[in-house]
């Protein structure tokens, strides 16, 4: 089951573009939730299935824009209502909304597979039938391991380009924030370790916080002290990425994405390339996390996606957390299910250097690498396209650092 608190909260704030009062929606989200935890803990399905009802009939009053803009909260609730019925024995029914829920966008095979909720009805065939095309869109290790290879291109990829540590702001963000005392007098691998611990601690993550007017590293530190608030994790990784280059590291951030030109969710983590073992080192500034192997040797974002094809042990952090709390499930679902479902496609600016956001949209390139086999648009590889370069040739992509 999923919590159906979230979606009900953003289908009031639908409500709230169809100039409906936010205060008395958020109140009946809040009181529907609660109604359904209580029948939920008495057990009383049949009355938990009316609910949703209810909340599906809302949705479907709302305009098609609307519903277009929030059809994975949907989709959410139509899974719930499955998991409803299914408890409440009511067998044909539950996959029926099942399959709706899968044909609204719902794709979380992991979560289908394993719920208990569902165990009424996992011996049916049609379940079995939904569970195999949900495969194909929602087993990542599956997605990635048939996307497992790349392809040498013989275009020449534009170089990477970093910004100098005596730059202007990068040398005033490191003397402001004693950023030496931050990252410690031990070795390499230490120093980039302390920095990443140092951004998690110094400012707390919130995925739907919106993004400020400036986005230097000191300007999101400043607002977040400020206004007592969060960033996303693409705000937390330019900040890491600041902090690392006015330190005289080589560092960018880097955008992982699922399968699919649209999505509901990403993940934007760092990389910090390190002399001593000539690569590039993972470094997850949100989850205070950086990746092994099963003899401690520290990975690069490459290094990591290729164990996971093969199923070679890797390993996230003890610490692992998220705002100081326990990331559920731990290392092993942040790797092998949130961050396999991630790798499958990768973005890096351009050019790394402080202020990076703030440049205007149409002057900023980034480079995109994609499987081979994967590409849906049939973009031209080896060519900058709207603002992007594409490559299949991952040896270009993850080489060391020139300039």
């Amino acid at each position: 089951m999923k919590k159906l608190y979230f979606i009900i909260c953003t289908l009031a704030f639908i409500t709230v573009i169809n100039a409906q009062d936010y205060e008395e929606i958020h109140k009946y989200a809040d009181n529907v939730e609660k109604q359904r935890a209580e029948y939920w803990k008495a057990k009383e399905f049949a009355k938990a299935a009316d609910l949703l009802k209810q909340v599906v009939t809302f949705y479907n009053s709302q305009t098609k824009e609307v519903q277009n803009e929030f059809v994975s909260y949907y989709s959410g609730t139509l899974y719930n209502l499955a998991c409803a019925l299914s408890l409440d024995n009511q067998k044909d029914s539950a996959l029926v909304y099942l399959q709706k829920a899968c044909n609204a966008g719902y794709k979380n095979y992991y979560n289908t597979r394993d719920d208990a909720d569902f165990n009424n009805i996992k011996n049916e065939p049609k379940f079995q039938e939904i569970l195999n095309k949900l495969k194909e869109k929602g087993d990542y290790e599956y997605i990635l391991k048939k996307y497992a290879s790349y392809s040498k291109i013989d275009a020449d990829m534009p170089a990477f380009t970093f910004q100098q540590s005596n730059a202007k702001e990068l040398a005033e963000l490191r003397k402001k924030y004693n950023l030496d005392s931050a990252a410690g007098g031990g070795n390499e691998i230490s120093r980039f370790i302390n920095l990443m611990k140092w951004v998690h601690k110094i400012v707390k993550h919130d995925g739907s916080s919106m993004n400020p007017k400036i986005r230097t590293a000191d300007a999101l530190i400043t607002v977040c002290k400020t206004e007592n608030r969060g960033v996303n994790c693409r705000m937390m990784a330019t900040i890491l990425n600041e902090v690392y280059l006015s330190m005289g590291y080589k560092s960018r951030f880097i955008t992982c994405m699922p399968q699919g030109e649209k999505f509901d969710d990403c993940h934007v983590i760092n990389e910090v390339y390190s002399v001593s073992l000539n690569k590039w080192l993972w470094m997850d500034p949100t989850f205070e996390t950086c990746v092994t192997d099963d003899k401690g040797n520290y990975l690069s974002i490459q290094e990591t996606r290729l164990r996971l094809v093969n199923n070679l042990p890797v390993n996230a952090s003890k610490e692992i957390n998220w705002n100081g709390q326990p990331y559920g499930g731990g290392g092993e679902k942040y790797l092998k299910q949130y961050m396999t479902k991630n790798l499958f496609r990768f973005s890096i600016p351009l050019n790394s250097c402080s202020g990076f956001e703030d440049v205007p949209k149409e002057k900023r390139v980034y480079v995109e690498l994609f499987p081979a086999g994967y590409n849906p648009s049939n973009i031209e590889l080896g060519k900058i396209t709207k603002g992007s370069y594409y490559t299949t040739d991952d040896v270009k992509y993850w080489a060391a650092p020139t300039k």
